[in-house]
């Protein structure tokens, strides 16, 4: 399926989605929000996707919403009328998230895809909650991260709050919050928000190789790992050892365990085909 604002490219079991805007630095317009949201839903019913690259075209991950800040200060653009954006200021003004953006945030967070953000340049605002709800980050120097919502007097509304507590701590949250300061690709990958930091002339050949190194792993143990992971967060130890063992004696039945027993006795690598 083509896209108007976003690319989708289908390589050995890794599907990569690039943000397509890079004029605007990949700023999201209400275009780009419905094609992402589309391409997402499609991915989680693509059996031949087993993992999910999130990028950006240009210099840019993601810039956050295309409000035309420089054309209203100019004076050119009244803020009330600033690009098609109109359903996300009304949601603004009545403190209520924009839907399609909620489901893009849940959609990288919970598909059982295992998913992947390389970090190609900047990432503000609600590009980098697109970041962050991916599973893992691959950067180079060149990311930044900023949350921006504050330099506008706005409390973040697209995850933020929820997703970088998790990763950083509390306190560095509440830090990189309140300042609105830029997160250098360094420091985030001493944070913990990058993964892995490479060089940025290698950063999609990096990626590649990344993706498709869990492409090539087991989809049934990914899958149950992501939902562990995410249900462990909210249970006590005794909660989580339980399903996790009882996930374990329904993975021992599959196709793919035996296989992968079986390459580990030949020395071979295994072809799990997820069944």
């Amino acid at each position: 399926m083509k896209y108007e604002t976003i690319a989708v490219e289908h390589e050995s079991g890794v599907a990569t989605i690039t943000l397509n805007r890079p004029d605007r630095r990949n700023a999201y317009n209400m275009q780009m929000l419905y094609d992402l949201d589309s391409a997402l839903k499609d991915l989680a019913q693509d059996d031949k996707a087993k993992v999910v690259v999130l990028t950006g075209a240009g210099v840019a991950f993601c810039s956050g919403a295309d409000f035309r800040y420089r054309e209203v200060k100019s004076g050119k653009v009244a803020l009330e009328e600033a690009e098609e954006l109109r359903p996300v200021i009304d949601g603004i003004h009545r403190g209520k998230p924009l839907s399609v953006v909620t489901d893009i945030l849940m959609a990288l967070h919970f598909i059982t895809k295992p998913t992947i953000a390389s970090v190609n340049g900047d990432a503000v605002g609600a590009g980098f909650d697109f970041a962050l709800a991916c599973d893992m980050r691959i950067g180079s120097p060149k990311a930044r991260f900023m949350v921006g919502f504050t330099r506008i007097g706005l409390p973040p509304d697209t995850g933020t709050a929820w997703f970088l507590p998790k990763i950083v701590g509390t306190p560095k949250a509440l830090e990189i919050i309140m300042t609105a300061d830029f997160v250098s690709g360094e420091e985030a990958h001493k944070l913990g928000i990058l993964n892995r930091l490479v060089p940025h002339e290698k950063l999609a050949e990096e990626t590649r190789a990344f993706a498709k190194k869990i492409a090539d792993g087991p989809p049934i143990a990914h899958r149950i790992t992501k939902l562990l992971v995410d249900n462990g967060e909210h249970q006590d130890l005794r909660t989580a050892l339980t399903e996790a063992m009882g996930f374990v004696h329904m993975g021992v039945s599959s196709a793919d365990h035996q296989e992968g027993v079986r390459a580990f006795a030949e020395k071979r690598p295994p072809v799990f085909k997820d069944k």
